[in-house]
């Protein structure tokens, strides 16, 4: 299957993803901010089947895409390097709007769906996180100051809690309880660094490097 995961040049961790799924045999492929000045992007409201994508050099047709994971928030006028100093703010939120467009009227797997403040899916203030978390009976806290720990859910049960030091008992049922709530097949939740269970917020985009997330996700795609 081909995969595209879409990523900013500036995080490791979309390319981690991408380096892990092609191990495993995979067709993975990396989709930067840049990318989309590369001719061969397509977009037709109404008509998916008419949807192209390129990147490094190839492109891809509708059916040539088995499911798109997100893990680019937005995208930044300093990504745009390549762009006229004076234009890339105009093109960062031109580029924007065409890829939440693109990603919605994809309809493939998509994880997750886009949303007008979150190309990666949600855009949740970390205090309506922490009325998603209270809907299912966890305490929240969103002025938390302290150290936090990174928990990401991937299908709503595999969980992964990227912190050496001993979680309270619960974490990850916690977790995978809250971002059944939310309704997100992918995200990062920061919780306390603390002996309760008290949610934080949760991260604009999900922590997709862990090779614990990699491998959980690229299962779920499969059975889709």
């Amino acid at each position: 299957m081909t995969l595209l995961v879409f990523g900013s040049a500036l995080d490791d961790d979309p390319a981690a993803l991408v380096q892990q799924w092609c191990c495993r045999g995979g067709d993975a492929v990396l989709v930067q901010p840049r990318d989309l000045s590369e001719p061969g992007w397509r977009l037709r409201v109404g008509r998916a089947e008419d949807l192209t994508a390129a990147s490094s050099g190839r492109q891809f047709g509708h059916n040539d895409i088995d499911a798109v994971v997100c893990a680019l928030p937005w995208i930044a006028p300093y990504e745009l390097v390549h762009i006229a100093a004076g234009d890339r703010d105009y093109a960062a939120q031109e580029m924007g709007s065409f890829l939440l467009a693109w990603l919605n009227e994809f309809n493939g797997p998509v994880v997750d769906r886009a949303t007008p403040l979150n190309l990666a899916g949600c855009g949740r203030s970390k205090w309506q996180w922490a009325v998603v978390a209270r809907s299912a009976g966890i305490t929240a806290d969103p002025d938390w100051s302290g150290p936090t720990v990174p928990v990401t859910v991937v299908g709503g049960e595999h969980v992964s809690a990227h912190a050496p030091a001993p979680q309270p008992d619960g974490l990850k049922e916690a977790a995978s309880a809250i971002a059944r709530a939310s309704a997100r097949t992918l995200v990062t939740l920061t919780f306390a660094a603390s002996e309760d269970i008290v949610l934080v917020g949760a991260e604009p985009r999900p922590a997709v490097g862990e090779p614990s997330v990699a491998r959980d996700l690229l299962g779920l795609l499969e059975r889709i």
